[in-house]
């Protein structure tokens, strides 16, 4: 075990929970992007859709990804 981990194990309570608040809140930053799903449209009719595989309207393999954010 290295001195540093040593001193960890050592930390006033109050420094331990700010440590354990900021990992959350970098879990909970990255949960948020990971939460909004991918967009698609396509190329030839623009018709926007969360799966990209096939256009339901044209019925082919026209889907490209959609940069534009989504509206609320």
């Amino acid at each position: 075990m290295a001195i540093f981990e040593l001193e960890r194990l050592f930390d006033p309570p109050a420094k331990i929970e700010a440590r354990a608040r900021e990992k959350a809140q970098d879990l909970a930053g990255a949960r948020k992007i990971d939460d909004d799903p991918p967009r698609f449209r396509c190329r030839v009719c623009d018709h926007r859709s969360e799966a990209g595989e096939y256009c339901p309207t044209c019925l082919a393999d026209t889907m490209v990804p959609d940069p534009t954010p989504k509206r609320p």
